[in-house]
C-alpha cells in the first residue's frame, strides 16, 4: 500500500500529499496491532 501512494505521489509531484499517506498508513498499523492484541 506504501508503495502504491509514493508512486501516486510521485507522479502528482507533492509532497505534502506524502505525508498524509504517512499518516494513514501509520493509522492501518496501529488499527492492525490493536486488532492483534484483542485476538490475543
Amino acid at each position: 500500500m506504501l508503495s502504491a501512494c509514493v508512486t501516486t505521489v510521485a507522479r502528482l509531484g507533492c509532497f505534502p500529499l506524502y505525508c498524509v499517506c504517512l499518516v494513514c498508513h501509520l493509522l492501518e498499523w496501529t488499527a492492525l496491532a490493536s486488532v492483534l492484541g484483542i485476538r490475543r
